[in-house]
């Protein structure tokens, strides 16, 4: 497991959620990984689509690839979405879905990054 890069993206969404939302460059949306957002409409990214914004994460080789329109998906070493993260941060696809699946946050109507932050947080510590 790659602790170091999920610290990073750690220490990113603490950041995020420590920045006013109408601050924010990207709008928080853990439906959607990246989609480019019109002046009505911000552009919106959930955690792994914020992960294409870190710097670590990005010389590691995560990159944002368009999948269509103003849609685009995380990328890792030709593999996207949940397996990029698989394969980026050393994980399994339970604790990948656990991470960035809006599904696997059932008890919450409003997904924060603080909330994932938490869970990248007690994953690193069950693993150390």
């Amino acid at each position: 497991m790659r602790t170091d890069l999920l610290a990073a993206l750690q220490r990113h969404l603490e950041k995020l959620e420590a920045t006013i939302p109408r601050k924010r460059k990207r709008r928080f949306d853990m439906s959607t990984y990246y989609k480019r957002g019109t002046k009505s409409c911000g552009t919106a990214a959930c955690a792994l689509g914020e992960a294409c914004f870190v710097p670590e994460l990005r010389r590691a080789g995560l990159r944002l690839c368009r999948a269509s329109g103003t849609f685009m998906v995380p990328e890792f070493k030709n593999a996207i979405g949940y397996a990029a993260a698989m394969d980026l941060f050393d994980i399994s696809f339970g604790d990948a879905m656990d991470l960035f699946n809006p599904d696997h946050y059932t008890a919450l109507q409003n997904i924060k990054p603080k909330h994932v932050a938490v869970r990248i947080a007690k994953l690193i510590e069950k693993h150390s």
